[in-house]
């Protein structure tokens, strides 16, 4: 969201009385020193991607060069404790008698196979997520066990839960895919994530009790 913002800088210049208006005493002078037209960025608005509004709608291009499509998963499955191919697909749930299907299975399997050797063993598995959320912008300072048990679906407690919804948002776009579930409509705000009071309520006593503590931290450490 921009707007169109015109500065002016000026200084005012008291003048005498004007010969012939004998009620004004004094003129001031405006003198411009500088004239500026600009944009100025106030927000910006996040956008669904391929919605009607985002610059990729009329683009032929396919997948995105950055997408790392299903081998990510692989990894991060097998980094939960999954031990074999046959367990990744009875977490999906989805019926393997589609040849299409089992293509995507091979296909995303083979991926991972190439940039992870032995990426069905859990350590090699954390070795590589760990890499790469090293090489990401903000990489975590925790350890790559805490990073998954605290940042990846952090309501969810123990690995086998954390592995089984992942599982389950594949499914959705492999139904999708091949026919068997409606393609969900990118936007419908049924399909928007809306924080609701208790989470806003929640945030905000988070940020009150933290700088409580603070104050109640420097008070003693002033008193002692």
């Amino acid at each position: 969201m921009k707007i169109h913002v015109n500065v002016q800088v000026y200084t005012q210049i008291v003048g005498k009385r004007v010969k012939f208006k004998p009620r004004i005493d004094k003129v001031v002078q405006k003198n411009v020193v500088h004239t500026e037209n600009r944009e100025i960025i106030i927000g910006r608005m996040p956008v669904m991607v391929k919605s009607y509004l985002c610059g990729l709608t009329t683009v032929e291009k396919g997948d995105c060069d950055f997408d790392q499509r299903g081998d990510p998963y692989m990894d991060i499955i097998f980094a939960l404790g999954v031990r074999s191919d046959k367990e990744v697909i009875d977490l999906i749930d989805y019926a393997t008698n589609d040849a299409s299907i089992v293509n995507i299975f091979f296909a995303s399997i083979h991926d991972a196979d190439e940039k992870c050797e032995h990426f069905r063993r859990e350590d090699k598995a954390f070795d590589f997520v760990d890499k790469m959320l090293r090489k990401t912008r903000s990489p975590p300072k925790e350890s790559i066990e805490d990073a998954i048990s605290t940042y990846l679906f952090p309501r969810l407690n123990s690995r086998r839960h954390k592995a089984c919804f992942p599982g389950y948002m594949v499914k959705c776009p492999l139904k999708a895919y091949t026919g068997h579930r409606e393609c969900d409509n990118k936007d419908s705000f049924r399909n928007k994530r809306i924080e609701l009071a208790s989470e806003l309520l929640e945030r905000e006593l988070k940020v009150q009790v933290s700088h409580a503590l603070r104050r109640m931290t420097k008070a003693l450490q002033r008193d002692l």
